[in-house]
């Protein structure tokens, strides 16, 4: 049997028999259920391929959106981090109640340091040191009326014993109209932060600031003062001197030279003062502690003042303390600290009387130095300042306002005190007080030790009358070659080395009766010249001429075995003093 499925054009459905040769008809509704049957499964088929795809989409879509909310809460958290680390407090302030929610952490040392997350803004500002508490507090009055633009301004707030400092920003809140400008919204973000260690540190850049532009005026000032100093001194030497060349009236003479040599004495002690300054400054100021006599030094003090006073207008005095008063300290510092107000006390006074002395109390174990004066005295108010660098009260006076300064830096090294008592038109009293153990046994005399000499000389009988005696000069320089002979061809007979192995071959073929010896010479410098010559003769009496000026160069020279020591620039008085002491020596 054979059957054939026809479909007709109205959508009947035929089956023939080709057995048969019989066709049979469907109904139509019977053809449509399962035509609707076929769709509604293409349908279905189509809907779960869709539906898959879009979960698969939705997934990987929830995934990144789930990835991308992890993202931005760890983005959160991190600049939470941030804003915590950066001392950045944050709020917001109600302009209805004046009331602050702050967002972040709260410290007992916040400027809003209720410990609440809720504060107000007159109690925050309250804390507002004046005069600046009344200012902060009509800004925020003034913003809270108009609060278009933000404002930002510093306060400063006690904190028990200190003060802290804050900077704050104000911004207002906006919302946007449209196409319109943002409008406020009756709220305003407050930030702050504490600027305490900032300003710590502004102020001390400040200070360094300011210390450094003193120091440059002060250098300034110390180029200038210097310039003038140096100048004056040096103009009288230069003008004198070709006055002296040319002169031929005796008395004339005598008054440039006189002249010169003053000024050649302010010359050295302004040198003096500004090698003293640059050791202050280095740290670098020597000291040698020895058994000082003070009625030697006071003696000694009030004899070169004897010297440079009018002795009819001024009597200078020397009151002693004690029969015997020795301390242990450094002769030639505090000889100089003395020198200096002696040298004050002869400018500012006219007339009248100088006193130098000392007093000692055993109780309180100190020794008071003084030098009093009747001069012009120092009005109260600059006696505060008189020990400060460049301090001169009369500009007229020569001096160049270091020698306090040094004085003061000197016997703070020695352990004591220094001080002026004075009176305006009436006269002054400089003073040092000096610690002394009186416990301890006096030393005997010849172990005291009155200036930078120490060495025991070793002389011998010289008898004068049969020649002049024979001076070998050790010196490298032409110049000081010529000053020595101009000095001494009246009085010796003179012979001359270049350098210290010259020294030590004109020392054996000449046998002098007395050696100046320059300390920096070539080839042989005069340390190993004196050593070869006192291998040849121990009692040869030798002088060391330096410009090594300092105490420690001194003392290492008579430690060496040089019987005495002349620093350049040479005196002449100095230098026959020194020449006169050792040739008329007769050994006991």
């Amino acid at each position: 049997m054979c059957s054939i499925l026809l479909f007709t054009n109205d959508s009947s459905l035929w089956i023939e028999n080709t057995t048969n040769s019989e066709y049979s008809l469907f109904s139509n509704l019977s053809s449509n259920i399962i035509l609707i049957m076929i769709v509604i499964v293409f349908l279905l088929l189509v809907a779960s391929i869709t539906s898959t795809i879009l979960y698969l989409k939705s997934k990987s879509s929830l995934k990144k959106t789930l990835e991308d909310l992890d993202k931005g809460n760890k983005i959160s958290e991190e600049l939470r981090r941030v804003i915590d680390s950066s001392n950045l407090k944050f709020g917001i302030w109600n302009f209805n109640d004046d009331s602050i929610n702050w967002g972040n952490s709260i410290h007992k040392n916040d400027l809003h340091s209720e410990n609440l997350k809720q504060s107000n803004i007159n109690s925050v500002f309250s804390k507002v040191l004046n005069p600046d508490k009344s200012r902060i507090l009509n800004i925020l009055d003034s913003f809270k009326k108009d609060s278009s633009e933000k404002i930002d301004f510093e306060i400063s707030v006690q904190e028990n014993e200190a003060i802290r400092h804050f900077e704050v920003i104000i911004s207002p809140y906006t919302k946007i109209n449209g196409n319109k400008e943002n409008t406020p919204i009756g709220n305003a973000m407050i930030v702050y932060r504490d600027i305490s260690k900032i300003k710590i540190i502004e102020n001390e850049l400040k200070k360094e600031k300011e210390k450094a532009e003193e120091s440059n005026k002060l250098k300034s000032a110390y180029l200038a003062n210097m310039s003038h100093e140096i100048r004056t001194p040096l103009n009288a030497i230069v003008g004198f001197s070709n006055i002296l060349a040319d002169s031929n009236d005796p008395q004339e003479k005598e008054q440039c030279v006189s002249i010169i040599e003053n000024n050649n004495d302010l010359l050295i002690q302004l040198i003096n003062d500004i090698l003293d300054l640059a050791k202050i400054e280095a740290g670098t100021l020597d000291f040698n502690f020895s058994n000082v006599d003070l009625n030697t030094l006071v003696q000694q003090a009030q004899q070169a003042a004897f010297l440079k006073v009018d002795k009819r207008r001024v009597d200078v005095r020397c009151i002693l303390g004690a029969e015997d008063c020795i301390i242990k300290s450094d002769y030639n510092r505090l000889l100089q600290v003395v020198s200096n107000f002696m040298s004050n006390a002869i400018k500012f006074t006219q007339k009248g009387s100088i006193t130098i002395g000392y007093s000692k109390d055993d109780e309180k174990e100190k020794i008071r130095l003084y030098v009093k004066d009747t001069g012009c005295g120092i009005k109260k108010e600059n006696q505060k300042s008189i020990f400060e660098r460049f301090i001169k009260l009369n500009s007229m006076i020569p001096g160049t306002g270091l020698g306090l300064s040094i004085c003061y830096n000197i016997i703070n090294r020695l352990n004591g005190t220094i001080g002026v008592e004075s009176e305006e038109n009436t006269g002054s009293e400089f003073w040092i007080e000096l610690p002394f153990d009186c416990s301890k046994k006096v030393c005997d005399k010849d172990e005291i030790i009155t200036s930078s000499k120490k060495s025991i000389i070793k002389s011998f009988k010289l008898n004068l009358s049969n020649h002049k005696p024979i001076l070998l000069v050790a010196e490298d320089d032409i110049s000081n070659i010529r000053l020595y002979k101009a000095l001494l061809k009246n009085d010796f007979e003179m012979i001359h080395a270049k350098d210290g192995e010259e020294a030590i071959e004109m020392f054996i073929q000449h046998n002098p009766d007395l050696v100046l010896m320059d300390i920096k010479m070539p080839k042989c410098d005069g340390y190993e010249a004196l050593e070869k010559i006192r291998q040849i003769s121990s009692n040869i009496p030798i002088i060391a001429v330096t410009a090594y000026a300092y105490s420690g160069e001194i003392r290492k020279m008579f430690d060496a075995g040089f019987n005495d020591c002349i620093v350049k620039p040479v005196n002449k008085k100095e230098l026959f003093v020194k020449i006169d002491k050792y040739l008329n020596y007769i050994e006991e």
